[in-house]
């Protein structure tokens, strides 16, 4: 099992001290679309709430807690980021499952769990397509 890691430009308001009444239980960082406010009506309504805004923050008076939630699809386990909406996901599952995208030809490097730091700043630096974190 694997992590795709992909870097990113910078996020609007890093620092997580912005947030908005979006209509749920839980105000959502502002300029951050979620998994509850990105896809159908219909998802949106059984997708689970992963952050909380919390005054535990490096710097500022706010960050973000998030919860892992695993999404389990045709014998695959996998946690995605904000970088696409749920559905985005499930078609580019769907189409890996399938064979109809060799993950070979574009994972660049593979990495252990225990050395995600250096993934991620292998991802970051932008020297290969894709970063796999194997769990």
């Amino acid at each position: 099992m694997g992590l795709l890691a992909y870097p990113q430009s910078q996020i609007e308001n890093p620092g997580f001290e912005e947030w908005e009444d979006v209509g749920l239980p839980e105000p959502e960082p502002v300029n951050w679309s979620s998994i509850k406010t990105t896809t159908s009506q219909l998802n949106n309504n059984n997708a689970p709430i992963v952050w909380r805004r919390s005054e535990d923050a490096h710097s500022g008076n706010y960050s973000v807690k998030l919860e892992n939630i695993y999404v389990a699809l045709a014998g695959i386990v996998a946690t995605g980021t904000t970088g696409a909406a749920l559905a985005d996901y499930q078609h580019a599952l769907g189409l890996i499952v399938q064979g109809k995208i060799d993950t070979k030809t574009i994972i660049s490097k593979r990495f252990k769990v225990e050395d995600v730091r250096d993934a991620f700043a292998y991802a970051m630096s932008g020297d290969g397509l894709k970063t796999l974190i194997e769990f």
